[in-house]
């Protein structure tokens, strides 16, 4: 299941986005997205 959700966010990731929002989410997220990266 968490396989699944971050390839769906890789292809999110991959579509265009305007960059206010990419700033936000890295912003968000980036704390959470590498920590669940380290297991990997």
């Amino acid at each position: 299941m968490q396989e699944t959700t971050q390839i769906e966010l890789l292809d999110w990731m991959q579509e265009d986005t305007h960059p206010e929002a990419v700033d936000m989410m890295v912003e968000d997220a980036v704390v959470p997205f590498g920590t669940a990266l380290w297991p990997v």
